[in-house]
């Protein structure tokens, strides 16, 4: 069923019909017809339900690209993986190339074969056409040599302290097959790897492999960072998946290629969208409006852009081996080199080190039948020398030339091309390529590049190669020589190509979202039609008049008491016309109680962002999934909200939405009313007057009181955040009373006399902190400040007031926030200011010894925001305050906050809940209490934390 309203909603959508795209010319066949109308509804519904997912994978795609262009995957190059060699001790070698070649049972001279340090001992490493890698040790004898057996952790941990001098490394994990940073095929001949850390600053590890003992591959903490936002979720490189190089592979493949149609079949709806001669109804060229007509516009200039970015980097992938040159092969180095047998000349050791110096790797190889040894040294650099003379060869060496030749004895050599910096096919832009190299074109179009200071082939470029350098990476990568070298010009390209796709696909989820926040969200299932600013209109526009009603039911759905409030006033008005009234909440109605009334009146608050009030809760979900049958009942709804928030009187909406899809018929149209303006109030009372025609008065005249302010602490000195100061006011009448959780209404910015002689200032709410026994109301308020970093109004008046000042006040009851019966357990949780409306409770249940309490409060530092240290002692003290968890987010380098507490302790809560305890909760709406809410959860259930709400168990103050 839920699949079904999607598609309904998708259809429904502002599109032109077939028809319409098809322009007045179109052929009236009505087969023709009929099959491209089905064919393009099909299109655009797969484009649509498909693109969701697909434009989740371009925004990450997008993003984490412009990360990798910047930070690349780990890996060691060889100049790398030199530089933590030490320099070999000649005296130490004793076997000669040949006798570790025997050792090693080869058949052929290896692809690598090399001399190095391991361990504080020179090894052989060799690499053998089956891609596996070897290592021969010498014997004892110093004459023969044995192949190596595996590595162990410590003698891992033992290469790594002794290779980078670090005496304080650490053998993090033996024998580890696989991890992150291992997860590619690359890897595969060096498994498995024993994980040092360097216990350095930058956060070094470092991967030894178990088969060789070489030092494979470091990562430092800030590129394993950054691979986390740039490489890992480009390239889906999850271990879970990339270690099934098949599945992997097909996955890329599949998810690429539904990217691809997304991004073509957008550009063909858009440009079918466009009429540049008949214009739409709506007098535009194009039918869409709003976020629809910012996705057509952005995707008829960036999706040329965003089609070529899919499409490059599916090719860069080489499906079928499309675009994939060919790679250097072993006859390839075998004619190179000129020899393919597996043995070496004997090497005077003592003789090379008085000329190598502090080389660190020998790598033995041929050129044109002639045995040469390449020493490496540290920052790259190289030389190469004959075996047998050990006197240099230089590239001048007629050798080269004689090498290069033999590659392809059946083609002409046509040049040697010298490359110092780099060229269109050849730079060091993206990959770790070498430089200078030589570049050796033939005539039968393959290239193959040299080193000339290694006396090596190391790459073959045929024209498919060249090809896909232009093309797929060359578009993917922005891989272009000609643009790299005058950055930042390059990063300026990359950013403007960049973000046409990434606002296309944006503006794609924003518009998916909201389809699919309408088709299964139950709670929107009814979506409100648009409301005028002014929160009603006039009185007497477009009435229906049912002034036959006698009977009336005032329905209310409240969060801290103000609607029921309103509703009760309401009701003594309608009585006092003569009416027969009853007040319900909403939340213990069915629709057919409201189907039995002939007139319903709703009070609807808003709370948190757009949420009912949480005793509501239970009502949408039972009953405002679907319609129901109301078409006896006429109804009006007042909505109360703070426009402050962006979701003004949402449920209000929401409410007004499902009665009109019930079939109820509406008196007049929903008053939206702003933080309990009047004016809108008294505006929606003159068309229920209207509607009904009987005089109707609703007081609305708020009995305030005088209230001197007799004291004013700042109690949170020092603090990083803005002042918190604890407000005391004594009334000189009496007779004031009031429960914890009720809120003190403020007349901001004006005294007692003011107000006695008719003015009337903005009101603010606070959570009273004090109980009656104090003889005060106390408050705690946060100094705030608007936007220009001007002080807030209310907060403002009682930071400035002078001791003494006469204020307007009033307190509200908050029977949503009351306490909890006596005997019951409570956990009390709230953060900064919200303890207020906390510690009424605790001062109450602490006096009279009643129940089991909890507190978890949560502020910045200890130092300067502990603002319940006091209380908390005195509570323990006193032996009322069984648990207490405090959180203050900013005393350790990783912020934590309430909810992470909440989360630590789950199964206390669970534990606390099952033996009756109530849950009050009081502070910020922004990050605190959906957090807090989100941890409740995880830990009670949804369905059980909602049933705690719906009876009372779970109450909320927040702001």
């Amino acid at each position: 069923m839920i699949n079904l309203r999607i598609f309904d909603t998708c259809i429904a959508s502002p599109v032109p019909s077939v028809s319409e795209v098809a322009g007045e010319g179109a052929r009236s066949n009505g087969k023709s017809r009929s099959f491209g109308e089905a064919f393009e509804r099909a299109i655009l519904l797969i484009h649509r339900w498909i693109g969701i997912f697909a434009c989740v994978l371009f925004v990450t795609w997008f993003i984490s690209g412009v990360i990798l262009a910047y930070v690349r995957w780990p890996a060691m190059d060889r100049t790398e993986r030199v530089n933590v060699l030490k320099p070999i001790e000649w005296s130490s070698v004793g076997a000669s190339p040949t006798a570790a070649l025997q050792a090693l049972q080869l058949q052929d001279f290896p692809k690598d074969f090399r001399l190095e340090m391991s361990g504080g001992k020179p090894v052989y490493r060799a690499i053998g056409w089956d891609k596996r890698e070897r290592v021969a040790t010498e014997a004892q004898t110093g004459t023969a040599a044995i192949e190596q057996p595996p590595v162990s952790g410590e003698a891992g941990l033992a290469i790594v302290r002794e290779q980078l001098s670090a005496p304080a490394a650490t053998l993090e994990t033996a024998d580890l097959e696989r991890d992150q940073w291992t997860v590619t095929g690359y890897f595969n001949k060096h498994r498995p790897f024993h994980l040092v850390s360097l216990n350095d600053e930058a956060g070094s590890k470092y991967y030894v492999s178990v088969a060789t003992g070489e030092i494979v591959l470091d990562t430092k903490r800030k590129e394993r960072f950054w691979n986390w936002l740039g490489a890992i979720p480009h390239w889906i490189y999850f271990p879970i998946i990339r270690k099934h190089e098949g599945k992997w592979t097909w996955m890329i493949y599949g998810l690429s290629a539904a990217g691809i149609f997304v991004a073509i079949s957008g550009v063909w709806i858009g440009i079918k969208r466009v009429r540049l001669s008949r214009r739409y109804s709506n007098g535009k060229r194009v039918p869409f409006s709003g976020w629809l007509r910012w996705h057509h516009i952005l995707g008829l200039i960036g999706g040329f852009f965003l089609c070529m970015w899919v499409i490059s980097g599916l090719l860069t992938m080489y499906p079928g081996g499309f675009l994939e040159g060919r790679s250097l092969t072993k006859t390839d180095f075998e004619r190179f080199r000129g020899v393919s047998a597996p043995r070496f000349p004997r090497v005077d050791f003592n003789a090379l080190g008085s000329v190598a110096g502090d080389a660190r790797r020998i790598t033995f190889n041929y050129m044109a039948g002639v045995p040469i040894l390449v020493l490496e040294y540290p920052g790259a650099s190289s030389r190469v020398l004959d075996a047998r003379s050990l006197k240099p060869i230089t590239y001048q060496s007629p050798l080269y030339r004689q090498a290069t030749e033999a590659l392809v004895p059946e083609a002409k050599l046509l040049s040697m091309s010298w490359i110092q910096d780099g060229d269109e096919y050849w730079h060091t832009g993206f990959a770790s390529k070498k430089l200078p190299v030589v570049r050796a074109i033939f005539d039968d179009q393959v290239w193959f590049h040299i080193d000339p200071e290694a006396g090596a082939v190391i790459d073959v470029m045929d024209r498919t190669a060249r090809v896909d350098r232009w093309t797929a990476v060359g578009i993917h990568d922005l891989d272009w020589y000609w643009l790299l070298k005058k950055r930042p010009l390059w990063d300026f390209v990359l950013l403007v190509t960049i973000i046409p796709g990434l606002a296309i696909s944006v503006t794609a989820l924003v518009i998916g979202f909201k389809r699919l926040r309408k088709s299964v969200e139950p709670d929107l299932a009814f979506e409100p039609e648009s409301f005028e600013d002014s929160g009603a209109e006039e009185s007497g526009a477009n009435l229906v008049h049912t002034s036959t009603a006698r009977k009336a039911m005032v329905v209310f759905s409240s969060q801290t008491g103000t609607a029921e409030e309103l509703a009760e006033q309401l009701r003594t008005g309608l009585v006092h016309a003569r009416m027969e009234v009853q007040k319900r909440d909403l939340a213990e109605l069915s629709p057919d109680d409201i189907a039995q009334c002939e007139l319903a009146l709703f009070v609807i608050s808003t709370t948190g962002e757009g949420e009912p009030p949480d005793k509501a809760m239970a009502f949408v979900r039972r009953h405002m999934k679907q319609p129901a049958n109301l078409v006896a009942t006429a109804y009006a709804v007042i909505a109360l909200g703070d426009s402050e928030y962006p979701k003004y009187c949402q449920f209000g909406r929401q409410v007004d939405a499902w009665l009109m899809q019930s079939k109820a018929r509406r008196l007049f149209r929903t008053a939206l009313v702003d933080k309990g303006e009047d004016a809108a109030i008294k505006t929606w009372v003159q068309n229920l007057e209207a509607s009904l025609e009987r005089t109707i008065h609703v007081e609305r005249n708020e009995l305030f009181s005088r209230w001197n302010l007799i004291d004013r602490t700042c109690i949170n000195e020092g603090s990083a955040g803005e002042p918190i100061l604890r407000i005391n006011l004594a009334s000189p009448e009496a007779g004031h009373h009031w429960l914890p959780g009720d809120i003190a209404r403020l007349q901001a910015g004006i005294t007692w006399d003011e107000y006695a002689l008719g003015q009337r200032s903005i009101v603010r709410d606070y959570s009273i902190a004090s109980v009656e026994t104090e003889g005060c109301i106390s408050l705690l308020v946060r100094l705030a400040r608007k936007p220009d970093g001007s002080i807030g109004t209310g907060s403002g008046w009682l930071a400035n007031a002078p001791i003494g000042t006469s204020m307007v006040l009033r307190i509200r009851s908050n029977p949503g926030f009351h306490p909890a019966p006596g005997g019951s357990p409570a956990i009390f949780i709230g953060n900064g200011t919200g303890y207020a409306g906390l510690r009424a409770h605790l001062m109450e249940r602490v006096a009279h010894g009643s129940g089991r309490n909890w507190l978890v409060f949560g502020e910045r530092n200890r130092t300067t925001d502990f603002v319940c240290s006091e209380d908390i002692k005195a509570f323990s003290d006193a032996g009322r305050l069984e648990a207490c968890d405090l959180v203050f987010s900013r005393d350790q380098p990783v912020r934590r906050y309430v909810q992470d507490a909440l989360r630590e302790r789950s199964d206390n809560i669970r534990h606390w809940v099952e033996q009756g305890a109530y849950i009050f909760v009081c502070g910020s709406q922004q990050g605190m209490a959906p957090g807090v809410h989100s941890a409740l959860q995880r830990a009670l259930g949804e369905e059980f934390l909602q049933e705690l709400a719906e009876t009372g168990r779970y109450r909320r103050d927040v702001y």
